[in-house]
Formats: structure tokens, C-alpha cells, sequence
């Protein structure tokens, strides 16, 4: 029986498929409010639009409509006419605060844009939207331009993936204070790692990662007080791992490559652990039956990211095991945070 609906229905069924259309706006009017550090002004005092005009040299009524757009979407609160103060979500955007978002909006409309611009050939052929567009993977992009602007401010949105509460809810998950030296491969900027140790005076880290990345890590590292406890070491976790580790973590890492070069990299650590050893598989798991129609959605929409930039997909648990399995480790407990990722607990065969 054909479904007969009101006007009204109708009109909203059509309002609902337009704004999925359209929502593109509001992300390329975040990217502009991002690249014209306009959160960083208001938050110094600039909170007219002429004077906000005036300092990011744009014409004033054009910028005038874009702030009363990102307003009007929560961004910015439009306290007297073109006058305009940040609402909590705003706050995001400021560059120096902790947990500031704005380096990811960034990499997100620079680089991340064009890919998803690829979607439909990345359907058709199987192939990242990433690398038709630059005819090379996202990682060896970033190695290549590493001094860039553009790949730094990328490479510490990648390597800072998760809040600072996603980070504490981890830590609070995982127990780590019985072990001595814990390993972080492909740690990135070390943040995670580097609470760790804050949280465990006793322990003592190692970060690895591409050379390159290290290079960015070592003034994070002073920053935070760790030079004397942590080592930082350069290279590939295709090729090897540090071994002398009894904590090893791989966070946010096997989710960026196919089943192959997965299982490579769960090789190389399997050889870097000993027997007594443990290893941490840290990722956002793919949904399951149980999540609710926004984790379904939020999951399937960082899986299909996933597919656009990298080779990579997002697992389920059982997908994990198979492929710990496969390396050489036994997948012992599966430990739930309180925020999106999830902590296997995997053991050396």
C-alpha cells in the first residue's frame, strides 16, 4: 500500500534529505571561521564585525553574514546587532586552549575535502580518494611535506585524535601501574603516552614513530617535564619495533590500513614483546547491534573516512582477534571506557 502522508510530513521528509544534502555549507563556513582564526580574535576582545573585518583584512558585510550564519548554528552567539561573543561550542575554536579543535577543522577543509570530492571514484575503483587526488598515500604525503604548514598542523590533529577526556578515560579503563616500561608504536605526538607517565611516576616510555614525526614529538616531550623518562626512537613499524618493552600500546593505528598491512604491523610487534609482554590494541570498534542509531551513524561515517583517506577500515571485535590471532597473540580481555574507544588486551603466544 502506498504510503499517503500530509503536506506537512512530506515537507519535513524533504527538509530532512536537504539539510543531509547542504550540511557542506556549514563545514566550509566552520573551515573560514577556523582559517581566519576568528574564535582567537573574539576571544582577545575583537567582538564587532568591522573591527573582526579589520584584523583578518575581509570585506566587513560579507563577513558580517558568514558570523550571523555560524551564529545562528551555536557556533557563536550574536550578543547585540554584529556584535558577537563565543558559545561553549565556539570555545573550541581557540587556538590556545586545551582541547582546541581548530587544527582538525583545518586539516579537515585543506586536505580532507578534496578526497571526500573523490567519493564516487573511490567507490568505483576501490581506491583512497586521497591518493587520486595526490597520487600518493596520506602518510607518505605528510613525510614528504612535513616541513609544510599545512602537514604540520595535520600530522598534530591526527596525532592528538581523541580529546584529553578520551585520553583520562583510557587511562582510567587500563590499569598500567604494574608495568615498567610501556612502548607507545606510532604514538604520534605522544599524548596519550605522555599522560600516562604523568599518571605513573615510576614508569618509563617509549614513543616510536616515523622519524619525522619524532622530530615534532621532541619539544612536546621537554614541554611536558619528560625528556630524562622517555625515549623517543624513529623508524618504521613495518620494518621493526623497540623491543624491551612489558606494556605496548597501539592506539588509533591498525584502523588506518588494510587486513595485510595490519597483520605486518602486528608481526613486527609480536617479535619486539616477550612472553610475559602485553599489548593494548586501542580503536573505535565498529557498531554492533546494540548502538543507538548516532553511534551506528558516527561509526559508518568514520568507516567510509577511513575508506576516502587510507586503506584503512574500522573492526569489529571479532575482526581484532582473527588478525591478533594470525600474528601470534591471544585477544584476552575486552575493556569498555567511558568514551568511544575500546582496550584489547592481547597476549604473546
Amino acid at each position: 500500500m502506498v504510503e499517503r502522508l500530509s503536506a506537512i510530513e512530506l515537507a519535513e521528509r524533504h527538509e530532512r534529505l536537504r539539510s543531509m544534502m547542504t550540511g557542506y555549507k556549514l563545514s566550509k563556513a566552520l573551515y573560514v571561521v577556523a582559517k581566519l582564526g576568528l574564535a582567537d580574535l573574539i576571544a582577545a576582545g575583537a567582538t564587532d564585525a568591522e573591527t573582526l573585518s579589520r584584523a583578518t583584512h575581509t570585506d566587513a558585510e560579507s563577513l558580517r553574514r558568514l558570523l550571523r550564519f555560524v551564529a545562528a548554528a551555536g557556533v557563536f552567539i550574536e550578543h547585540s546587532p554584529s556584535v558577537f561573543h563565543l558559545s561553549p561550542v565556539g570555545e573550541l575554536l581557540v587556538s590556545d586552549r586545551d582541547g582546541s579543535d581548530r587544527a582538525w577543522i583545518l586539516k579537515e577543509g585543506e586536505l580532507w575535502w578534496e578526497s571526500w570530492d573523490r567519493l564516487l571514484d573511490t567507490v568505483t575503483t576501490g581506491t583512497p580518494g586521497f591518493d587520486l587526488v595526490h597520487g600518493k598515500g596520506l602518510f607518505d604525503y605528510l613525510e614528504e611535506s612535513a616541513s609544510t604548514e599545512v602537514a604540520g598542523r595535520t600530522l598534530a590533529a591526527l596525532s592528538s585524535a581523541g580529546s584529553d577526556a578520551e585520553v583520562r578515560a583510557i587511562l582510567a579503563a587500563y590499569d598500567v601501574g604494574g608495568y615498567s616500561t610501556v612502548v607507545d608504536v606510532g604514538g604520534g605526538n605522544g599524548v596519550l603516552l605522555f599522560a600516562l607517565l604523568h599518571q605513573h611516576p615510576h614508569v618509563c616510555g617509549v614513543l616510536f614513530d616515523l622519524p619525522y614525526v619524532i622530530a615534532l614529538a621532541h619539544q612536546a616531550r621537554a614541554a611536558a617535564g619528560l625528556s630524562e623518562r622517555c625515549q623517543t626512537i624513529g623508524g618504521s613499524f613495518f620494518e621493526s619495533v623497540p623491543a624491551g618493552g612489558d606494556l605496548y600500546i597501539l592506539r588509533s593505528v591498525l584502523h588506518d590500513w588494510n587486513d595485510a598491512r595490519a597483520l605486518a604491523i602486528l608481526r613486527q610487534c609480536r617479535r619486539a614483546l616477550s612472553l610475559d609482554a602485553r599489548l593494548l590494541v586501542i580503536e573505535v570498534l565498529r557498531s554492533d547491534d546494540e548502538a543507538t542509531d548516532a553511534e551506528r551513524f558516527s561509526a559508518a561515517q568514520r568507516d567510509v573516512n577511513l575508506m576516502v583517506m587510507t586503506s584503512g577500515r574500522k573492526r569489529a571485535v571479532d575482526e581484532h582477534r582473527a588478525l591478533l590471532e594470525a600474528a601470534g597473540f591471544a585477544l584476552g580481555r575486552v575493556i569498555p571506557t567511558a568514551g568511544r574507544f575500546v582496550v584489547l588486551e592481547a597476549s604473546p603466544r
